[in-house]
């Protein structure tokens, strides 16, 4: 269920629930993120790699598909502040 989990210090929405729609519903990662980047929506990226990981995807999948995703929607330099994010949360996250 998709559904707002925050919201950013500059008061964004912070967006949960949106791995299931990727999974469940083969939307492309990079639709997903150019649809909130347009709404001024933020993903919850905690949410959806816990939900990654749940569903079974490895770090290494993790990092190709939304590192591709990323740099396609938003660039280099927020890709190079999502890596080191996600290096931060994959002590978090549920481990396979």
């Amino acid at each position: 269920m998709i559904k707002q989990t925050g919201e950013t210090i500059q008061k964004a929405p912070v967006i949960g629930g949106l791995f299931k729609v990727y999974d469940s519903q083969g939307l492309p990662l990079e639709i997903i993120l150019d649809a909130l980047k347009v709404k001024g929506l933020v993903m919850d990226w905690h949410d959806f790699l816990t939900d990654a990981k749940g569903a079974g995807w490895t770090d290494k999948t993790i990092e190709t598909r939304v590192e591709a995703a990323l740099l396609d929607c938003h660039g280099k330099v927020y890709l190079e502040e999502w890596k080191g994010a996600y290096e931060r949360y994959k002590k978090e996250l549920p481990t396979q």
